[in-house]
C-alpha cells in the first residue's frame, strides 16, 4: 500500500515530539464524537515514548494541504502472550472527514506495517491483527470486510460517587494496605498470576510494568490499594487495585477515575479481596474530589467480575469489542 495513495488532497508523515498537541486535539475530538473517554496529553506522551512502537516506522499522521490532521496510525506490540503474538492497529479518522475512504486506506497501511513488524519480531507463536471498537460503531463493517471477526466482548462500567461507598480496611481478616513504591514488584508478579487464566494474557516484564504500569504518568498510588497476607516485616501481596486518573469527558470538567487493574491470586480467591480493594478505592476517590470511576472489564471474566461490579454500583454503559484476524493476507472477497 504506498503512502500516496491516498490522493493529492492528503500527504503522510511519521510523528514527531512537535506534533503532539495537534495528534491529541485529533485523537480526543474522535473519542469524544464516539462516546469514548478521552485521551489525555500525558497518555499520548506516555505513549510515544513507550517503546511498544516507534514514530518511524510504526506511526502515520494524516495531514490536508494546510497542515490540518484528518487521521492517524499506528501499528504496536505491547508484550508477549502464551498462546499468540499480537499486533495491535490503533487509529482514528476526524469525525468530519468520514466517509471519504480515509479509514480503507489507514487500515491498509496498518496491515502492510504490521505484517512487518510480527516478521521483524521472529515469533514462534501464531500472529494475529487486533483492533478494539464499539459495538456497532462506525469502523464495525470495514473490519468485517478486511476478514475481521469479533473474537471478546467487553464492558466498560461507571460508578457515580455522588453517595455513600464502603470503605473496605479489611477483608477476610487481611489487611487492606496503601500501594507502596516497595511493593511493585511484588503486585506486577501477582498481575502476572491472577490474569494467567483470562483471555491473551500479557506476561508483564518488569521494565515494561514499570514503564506502563505504576511509572505512567497518570497513575495515582493513592488511589490504588494492595491485600497483604503474612507478616509486616514480610507481606504477601494477595490481591491488588491500580488506580490511574482520565481526562473529563468535556473540556473543564473534573477528572474521571480509573480502576485499570484489578486482580486476586488464585489461592485468596473467594474470600471477598476485589469487594474490599474497589470499595477502598472508590472511597478514596470520592475522598479526593472524583465525582465518578469508571473500569472495563471482560464480559467473560472467569472470575464473575461483572457481577462482583454490578453489586458495588457500577453499570455497564458501552460495549467494546476486540477483532482479531491471522497475520497474512486478506481472505478473498
Amino acid at each position: 500500500m504506498s503512502e500516496q495513495a491516498v490522493g493529492t488532497a492528503l500527504s503522510w508523515r511519521a510523528p514527531t515530539a512537535a506534533d503532539l498537541p495537534a495528534w491529541l486535539e485529533l485523537v480526543q475530538g474522535a473519542q469524544r464524537f464516539d462516546g469514548d473517554e478521552p485521551m489525555s496529553a500525558e497518555d499520548l506522551a506516555a505513549s510515544f515514548e513507550s517503546g511498544a512502537w516507534s514514530p518511524e516506522p510504526d506511526a502515520r499522521l494524516l495531514a490536508l494541504e494546510g497542515g490540518e490532521l484528518v487521521a492517524d496510525a499506528v501499528v504496536a506490540h505491547f508484550g508477549a502472550t502464551r498462546d499468540m503474538t499480537r499486533i495491535h492497529l490503533l487509529g482514528c479518522v476526524r469525525p468530519a472527514e468520514r466517509g471519504r475512504g480515509i479509514g480503507r486506506q489507514v487500515l491498509a497501511w496498518q496491515l502492510e506495517r504490521g505484517a512487518q513488524r510480527y516478521a521483524e519480531l521472529d515469533s514462534d507463536l501464531p500472529g494475529r491483527f487486533e483492533v478494539n471498537g464499539a459495538a456497532g460503531g462506525p469502523a464495525e463493517r470495514l473490519y468485517v470486510h478486511c476478514g475481521f471477526e469479533p473474537v471478546r466482548y467487553w464492558s466498560h462500567m461507571v460508578h457515580r460517587l455522588d453517595g455513600d461507598t464502603r470503605p473496605a480496611r479489611e477483608a477476610d481478616g487481611l489487611r487492606v494496605a496503601p500501594y507502596r513504591e516497595d511493593l511493585a514488584e511484588q503486585v506486577r508478579r501477582a498481575h502476572n498470576e491472577a490474569f494467567a487464566d483470562h483471555w491473551a494474557p500479557t506476561v508483564w516484564e518488569p521494565a515494561m510494568w514499570h514503564q506502563r504500569a505504576v511509572g505512567h504518568p497518570s497513575f495515582r498510588p493513592e488511589l490504588s490499594f494492595v491485600v497483604l497476607d503474612g507478616t509486616r516485616r514480610d507481606p504477601t501481596v494477595a490481591a491488588y487495585v491500580l488506580s490511574y486518573e482520565n481526562e473529563p469527558d468535556l473540556p473543564g470538567g473534573a477528572p474521571v477515575g480509573y480502576l485499570a487493574r484489578i486482580g486476586t491470586r488464585r489461592p485468596w480467591r473467594g474470600r471477598g479481596l476485589g469487594t474490599a480493594l474497589v470499595c477502598a478505592s472508590l472511597a478514596a476517590m470520592r475522598d479526593a474530589g472524583y465525582d465518578r470511576a469508571t473500569l472495563t472489564v471482560d464480559a467473560a471474566n472467569p472470575t464473575g467480575a461483572v457481577s462482583l461490579y454490578e453489586r458495588l454500583g457500577f453499570v455497564a454503559e458501552r460495549q467494546i469489542v476486540s477483532y482479531q484476524r491471522p497475520i497474512g493476507p486478506p481472505p478473498s472477497t
